[in-house]
């Protein structure tokens, strides 16, 4: 049996409560993912995947959230204090299922996920949020990491600081 991770990306508002503004869990609707499918309805074409986090990445998973791994990554630390109401009540519903909850920042998963998807050598090149971050700047890869992996906008007067990832596992 393997163990599946449920995530969502929560933004704090300016009145400092937090809400959901992405659950990764779902399926994703773009003319770019996945497989190909037609509404009947409308005659409309396009295409229905999954963000690519739906497959099961043990060495994510533990770097994350120590789950599946070699005890090296860091303990959960729990779903958030503040988490929003959505993720509160997604959590619930999972009952006993649910097991390893944590969070990061956006830039701190952003880091986790270029250090777990490359590797950084002479025939494997650094990732595209990699670059951006040396060329300008953590805030800007992380906007870019946002926009292009799990579909999220940041305004140019908006901090990344105000986005996390809230996550947690099943088995």
């Amino acid at each position: 049996m393997g163990a599946d991770i449920h995530m969502y990306v929560e933004k704090r508002m300016p009145s400092g409560n937090w809400v959901c503004v992405r659950n990764l869990n779902e399926p994703i609707s773009s003319k770019g993912l996945g497989v190909v499918y037609k509404d009947k309805s409308t005659s409309a074409e396009g295409f229905m995947g999954y963000w690519q986090l739906r497959n099961r990445n043990y060495e994510l998973f533990s770097a994350l959230a120590n789950v599946r791994g070699d005890g090296n990554g860091p303990d959960p630390k729990g779903l958030p204090q503040d988490v929003s109401e959505y993720v509160e009540v997604e959590f619930q519903g999972w009952g006993m299922d649910a097991h390893s909850a944590s969070w990061c920042l956006a830039d701190e998963f952003v880091q986790i996920h270029d250090r777990i998807g490359v590797e950084v050598d002479e025939e494997k090149p650094l990732s595209t949020y990699a670059k951006i971050r040396i060329a300008d700047g953590a805030e800007s890869a992380t906007a870019q990491f946002l926009q292009d992996a799990v579909s999220v906008h940041v305004s140019e007067e908006e901090s990344v600081d105000n986005y996390r990832f809230v996550f947690w596992f099943d088995n």
